[in-house]
């Protein structure tokens, strides 16, 4: 029962986690029309689209320690309900440009939930063998939900404008809300030993920025990669869109691969670095390429994306075993509160400097931070291979 039950648990954790990364990762794909309804410059429409990773950091912690103290069921069946409700109510303010993000704040507040709640539950049910492939499959679900985004939303928007793109995402958290209601069993949360936090050991800050400055990259890429194809190169909305969508099925395929690697060598820490640094190198190629032919510059976007994206399952799994099950909740919250800090100021950031110097420029910092995210975890690689001890 325990076997087939786990299975159950992975796949609910990969739908809620989809229907969240739809409309976090999905909205960028619609940034040009919405840059278009609103009739705003590039950096209003990366702060419109960092919304719901504005939201989603507010409250990561807390949902992560609602998880750790009231079970997972009840977490996603609230928060994805609640997101459901605030999407509904981003489409219908889809004229007021304030109106929309604070709308959008809000579904990420709730909606964060899917992040330490369902990576919680998946770390209980599988073992340490398998615990690296079981997260990396379920971060698998990020890029897949927002691939399901980026395909659909252009459709929706272009066709029936932005508000059915909202109500459609707005759909999608309520049957991930419905899933989990139904499919989790209700449990009492194993409580951790002598109530220590697991927030007191540096460790644990160290792997959270370090962690976040690698995936400024990603977020970077996934939030402008439509518009920089669009309006700097000069291809259509529907095939940047496709672009999109590719890398996000990558990335997919890539944390799959990146936690059975894991899984392999019995180690998360080494093979984030390799894949850190991999990325850096990747961002600089792009630097480099960015006025280059289109048929040079899409593949190497796209691999440097999918390889940015890799690294989120390892980190999450790192964090899990750092802290140990019972724990695990607020510790995987507080090292995504890092994460999407970082989501919500890079692609900002970006925009800003891409503003200022140009699309080169852009790129060139994303490297630098991957590579001050290699240097930052160099120290964790060791200790990971002698056994985490929780330092309280």
């Amino acid at each position: 029962m325990r076997g087939g039950y786990r299975w159950l648990v992975l796949a609910v954790g990969i739908l809620a986690q989809a229907s969240l990364s739809a409309f976090h990762q999905g909205l960028p794909s619609i940034g040009p029309e919405l840059q278009r309804h609103f009739q705003v410059g590039l950096v209003q429409t990366g702060v419109l689209l960092s919304a719901v990773a504005a939201g989603i950091t507010l409250t990561l912690a807390l949902w992560g320690s609602l998880a750790d103290r009231f079970g997972e069921r009840a977490v996603l069946a609230v928060g994805l309900g609640g997101a459901a409700l605030a999407l509904g109510g981003a489409a219908l303010l889809q004229g007021s440009y304030v109106g929309m993000f604070g709308a959008l704040v809000v579904a990420g507040m709730l909606g964060s939930c899917a992040n330490a709640a369902s990576g919680r539950a998946v770390m209980a049910w599988f073992g340490a063998h398998q615990r690296g492939t079981a997260l990396g499959i379920r971060q698998m679900a990020t890029p897949l939900g927002g691939a399901a985004g980026a395909a659909a939303l252009p459709f929706l928007a272009l066709r029936f404008g932005v508000s059915a793109a909202l109500w459609a995402l707005a759909a999608a958290c309520l049957v991930a809300a419905l899933a989990c209601a139904s499919a989790l069993r209700r449990r009492t949360p194993p409580r951790a030993a002598g109530g220590a936090t697991p927030l007191r050991d540096l460790r644990l800050w160290r792997l959270a920025l370090g962690g976040s400055l690698i995936v400024a990259g990603q977020l970077s890429l996934i939030t402008y990669l439509v518009l920089f194809l669009n309006q700097h190169r000069g291809v259509a909305l529907a095939a940047a869109a496709l672009v999109l969508t590719v890398c996000q099925l990558g990335g997919a395929a890539a944390r799959v691969l990146a936690g059975a690697w894991s899984d392999r060598v019995g180690e998360r820490i080494g093979p984030m670095r390799l894949l850190a640094a991999a990325g850096g190198v990747l961002l600089a190629v792009t630097a480099l390429l960015v006025e280059a032919p289109l048929a040079l510059l899409v593949p190497v976007l796209l691999l440097t994306t999918v390889t940015c994206m890799s690294t989120n399952g390892l980190a999450f799994t790192a964090t899990g075993e750092l802290a140990g099950a019972e724990r695990a909740g607020v510790a995987m919250g507080f090292q995504n509160t890092w994460l999407f800090i970082s989501g919500a100021l890079a692609p900002i950031a970006f925009g800003a400097l891409v503003s200022a110097l140009g699309w080169s420029a852009g790129f060139g910092l994303m490297c630098v931070l991957a590579f001050g995210g290699w240097l930052l975890l160099e120290p964790l690689r060791d200790q990971e291979r002698t056994g985490w001890r929780l330092q309280a």
